[in-house]
């Protein structure tokens, strides 16, 4: 029996093989049945793609980069298990691995009448949002093979991994020659299981189209059709000594060399190649007619899409220009006017609004001096009557005297005097921080006849400039000439005393 596990990504690519699409498409011919049997927390119809693409995207907020443990379990060849055995294996390895409750998906397949099992395990644990560690995992999947085999009265499959095994330069050739290697090994396998001496394996060979050569470096060599050599060793899963003594009875000088053996398989297969290629020829032609057929539907539909669009546009453009036609041009000078007046309208709020708030800013700084104003002239009355009571002593002491003997009843009610005085204040403040809210809240008509007297007073103070302004540079001159003439009459007048010649009455009757 054989359980081989890996941990891996990629839950979509995982879900196409396992049902053999998109690119495992070619997986079908071999697959005879392919089945789901359990996909647990997932409804009817789900694709097995989607299901295990959600297992990948449940690792989103860990720190796993592999979520998922892919299982693959099979009996040895000639063997069968029931389903109820298959899912025993799948449970106790479950709990082996410590992943128990965790989701799974089980696909079985059925390849040349074996049945095989394929178990896919989501590692995230939900609740805890932690990837299951699977330690030792190929260990633990070895051994329970090996319990299994003993319970169920299998063959023990332990070295059924070594047996048969092609070296990597034998898989590469026989994939380069068109050849699987499971083929080329089960072939080779068939011929020495059903022979019992060299010459029954030589004729058993043959028969399937393959020669034994004798080799350069190694006793024996068998070659293909198409001239790819390999080890009988590797192929048949025995040792070379268990082959030398198999093939005691057949004389090693009368077989070919591998360059012989190359030589016949080439002429043998010239017959088989030349019908092998007209059947190739005969199929490639076939579906280059299938391709062209394909490439014409396809060019047919894209040009009926082609002709679908341009109807479509042409239609549209149609209703365009309809609908354009409706608009005269005073509708378009109504918009336009409707869209400066908006902006207008914007912009004149937004002004309205700037002004508004420069408005309540000064009337709270005007508050402000205020009190400032009436704190300083109650500091100064209160330095006055400070440095009155300095100068006269004898009132002050009239006065204490007062407070404390003649007016006691006074003296208890001055404390509850401050109080009072403050409250009014808090309340004539509080008066006054209404109406400057209603006049900031004022109406705009308000506001812009304000601004219109404004601008009255100041066209007003223009035009008294301008008339001040408009006497001509020639009167300026005179007017100064006769200032001149006035100051130094009078001069003349403080030096000479009261008596004026006749020269200065001449010229003041001249003047």
């Amino acid at each position: 029996m054989i359980v081989k596990g890996n941990i891996r990504t990629n839950g979509s690519s995982l879900g196409s093989y396992l049902l053999s699409e998109g690119c495992f498409e070619k997986n079908k011919e071999k697959n005879e049945r392919i089945e789901v049997w359990e996909a647990n927390g997932y409804e009817q119809g789900d694709r097995l793609q989607d299901i295990l693409a959600d297992f990948e995207h449940s690792a989103t907020g860990t720190q796993c980069e592999k979520p998922l443990f892919h299982v693959q379990i099979r009996a040895g060849k000639d063997e069968q298990l029931t389903r109820d055995q298959f899912l025993e294996s799948v449970n106790r390895l479950e709990e082996k691995l410590e992943l128990t409750g965790h989701e799974r998906v089980i696909v079985a397949h059925t390849l040349e009448g074996q049945e095989h099992l394929h178990v896919v395990w989501n590692r995230i644990d939900h609740e805890q949002e932690k990837a299951a560690e699977l330690h030792y995992y190929k260990h633990k999947c070895t051994d329970l093979a090996r319990e299994l085999e003993k319970e169920f009265g299998l063959r023990e499959l332990s070295s059924e991994k070594q047996k048969g095994k092609l070296s990597r330069d034998e898989e590469q050739q026989a994939i380069r020659h068109d050849e699987k290697p499971q083929e080329v090994k089960a072939a080779v396998r068939e011929c020495w299981e059903q022979s019992d001496s060299g010459k029954a394996f030589v004729t058993a060979l043959d028969d399937r189209g393959y020669l034994l050569a004798a080799g350069d470096r190694r006793d024996y060599v068998i070659v293909d059709e198409l001239g790819g050599t390999y080890s009988p060793a590797r192929l048949t899963g025995s040792k070379a000594a268990q082959v030398r003594e198999r093939l005691s009875d057949i004389d090693r000088e009368a077989l070919p060399s591998v360059a012989e053996a190359k030589e016949m398989q080439q002429d043998r297969g010239h017959g088989i190649k030349s019908d092998k290629k007209e059947r190739e020829w005969e199929e490639a032609l076939a579906k280059a007619a299938i391709e062209k057929e394909k490439l014409a539907e396809k060019e047919r539909k894209r040009l009926q899409k082609e002709e679908k669009e341009r109807k479509r546009a042409l239609a549209k453009k149609k209703r365009e220009t309809k609908l354009t036609t409706l608009y005269s041009k005073a509708d378009m000078v109504s918009v336009q006017k409707d869209a400066l007046w908006y902006i207008e309208e914007k912009r004149r709020r937004k002004k309205e609004k700037v002004w508004e708030e420069e408005k309540a800013w000064y009337a709270k700084l005007k508050l402000n001096r205020q009190d400032r104003a009436e704190k300083k002239a109650l500091r100064a009355q209160a330095y006055k009557e400070k440095e009155e009571a300095k100068k006269h002593p004898e009132k002050q002491q009239e006065t204490k005297a007062h407070v404390q003997g003649v007016a006691p009843a006074q003296q208890q009610k001055e404390p509850q005097q401050k109080p009072e005085k403050k409250l009014e204040r808090q309340e004539e403040r509080k008066q006054e921080k209404q109406q400057e809210e209603q006049n900031v809240s004022g109406s705009r008509r308000d506001f812009w006849q304000k601004m219109q007297s404004v601008r009255d007073a100041r066209e007003e103070a223009r035009e008294t400039k301008n008339a001040n302004t408009e006497q001509t540079a020639t009167q300026q001159r005179k007017a100064a000439r006769e200032a001149l003439r006035e100051q130094s009459d009078q001069q003349r007048g403080r030096q000479g005393g009261a008596g004026r010649t006749r020269d200065d009455e001449e010229r003041e009757r001249e003047r």
